[in-house]
């Protein structure tokens, strides 16, 4: 799995680093050029960004994206842990 991570979950990308997975985290980017990165090189998107997820190429499906609920990185990982049913191995 590949992820691209906006600016409002930083923290996140840092976790998903250390648990070795490819996660590009842009701190300037436009919600535009984040969308464009992911259909490019087929990413999965993670955001608190609702507008990203009211864009037409996440809504029809040409793109994935996950709206990440809450502040706190950990509570963050277990709802990414949820969503995509990642390893559960992993204690947060």
């Amino acid at each position: 799995m590949r992820f691209i991570v906006d600016a409002n979950v930083g923290k996140l990308a840092r976790w998903l680093r250390m648990l070795g997975y490819d996660t590009l985290f842009y701190r300037d980017i436009q919600d535009s050029e984040l969308v464009t990165i992911g259909l490019k090189e087929k990413r999965i998107i993670l955001t608190r960004d609702t507008q990203i997820m009211l864009r037409r190429v996440v809504t029809g499906g040409r793109a994935k994206a996950i709206l990440i609920e809450g502040e706190d990185p950990r509570e963050q990982m277990r709802h990414l842990i949820k969503a995509l049913q990642l390893d559960r191995s992993q204690q947060f």
